[in-house]
């Protein structure tokens, strides 16, 4: 009986190590390589989209806007985009180096004398990068607010 536990034993492992070598001379011989997979390019084979809100704040008078767009879009994707559907009166100014700086939405304006400008917000912070640069995620809320510098 023991003699037979170490016999299947011996085979399986025997089974094993035939199994790592084709595996291993499969991958040399093709150049075989696993894919990178993050949830970026998954969704984009996918064809997912983000689900995305837009709030754009004058003193306090939010407007409200959801959109969704394909996986990659930015924030500057989800303003024209809006923009296209709802009128929202975008107007930007392009800067080389530092990207899309928005300078007006809902007829409001920047305001050099009043220090006035539109302040960008990812759910609920200050953003880090520029609308340009900010890559969206599903159900993101992307705000912007009409303020005084602070600076």
């Amino acid at each position: 009986m023991k003699s037979k536990k170490s016999s299947i034993v011996l085979l399986l492992i025997i089974f094993i190590i035939i199994d790592i070598i084709f595996f291993y001379v499969y991958t040399i011989k093709t150049n075989f390589s696993w894919p990178e997979i993050t949830f970026e390019n998954y969704a984009q084979k996918t064809g997912e989209s983000r689900k995305t809100t837009l709030n754009i704040d004058i003193n306090g008078d939010t407007k409200i806007f959801s959109d969704s767009l394909p996986a990659g879009s930015t924030a500057a994707d989800l303003l024209k985009d809006i923009n296209d559907k709802n009128d929202i009166g975008l107007k930007t100014k392009e800067f080389p180096g530092s990207g899309l700086f928005v300078d007006g939405l809902m007829g409001k304006n920047s305001d050099t004398k009043k220090n006035a400008y539109w302040f960008f917000y990812v759910n609920g912070a200050s953003s880090q990068v520029g609308v340009s640069q900010y890559v969206l995620k599903d159900a993101d809320l992307i705000t912007f607010k009409y303020e005084e510098a602070k600076f």
